[in-house]
């Protein structure tokens, strides 16, 4: 939301508005840029952007200090959802996540162990389904961006990328 306006309903049970969060009829916040707590059932919204029935459709922000919810975990790297990645921009985490995935300052803490321990960076690689390295993202033993922080390019099975919003088990563009 760096603009602040939406010009074209986000999707089926949600519109945003300037002034706030239009959900099913009923307003839900008012604030301004920042949401700290996850709004309703089928719907949550983070400070990173808004996670609609599995799709992301606005990552603008950057910020998140508190965990989110089961399906949907942020780590200082990006969005961990049902064991993707599928942002890395964000860079901040106060606090330790949740089910599959604790994060602190230090490193990253998956189911138990802690597989890095670098500031703000991930150079090794993560698990099994996923590995993200500096240089991009690793996925199904397979590196499919080598760039540095944006992906300009569609990613792979699950995951579609492009320059405006995240697409995730859906063929949009």
């Amino acid at each position: 939301m760096s603009v602040r306006t939406i010009r074209e309903p986000l999707a089926v049970k949600m519109q945003v508005c300037a002034a706030g969060y239009h959900i099913d009829g009923e307003i839900v916040d008012m604030s301004v840029r920042t949401i700290r707590e996850p709004l309703a059932v089928k719907m949550q919204v983070c400070a990173a952007g808004y996670y609609i029935d599995g799709e992301i459709v606005d990552m603008s922000v950057r910020t998140i200090r508190e965990p989110l919810t089961v399906k949907m975990q942020v780590c200082a790297a990006g969005y961990y959802i049902d064991g993707e990645i599928v942002d890395m921009s964000v860079r901040t985490i106060w606090e330790p996540l949740a089910v599959k995935m604790q994060v602190c300052a230090a490193g990253y803490y998956i189911d138990g162990e802690i597989v890095d321990m670098s500031v703000r960076t991930i150079w090794e690689p993560l698990a099994v389904k996923m590995q993200v390295c500096a240089a991009g993202y690793y996925i199904d033993g397979e590196i499919v961006d080598m760039s540095v922080r944006t992906i300009w390019e569609p990613l792979a099975v699950k995951m579609q990328v492009c320059a405006t919003g995240y697409s995730i088990s859906t063929a949009r563009s």
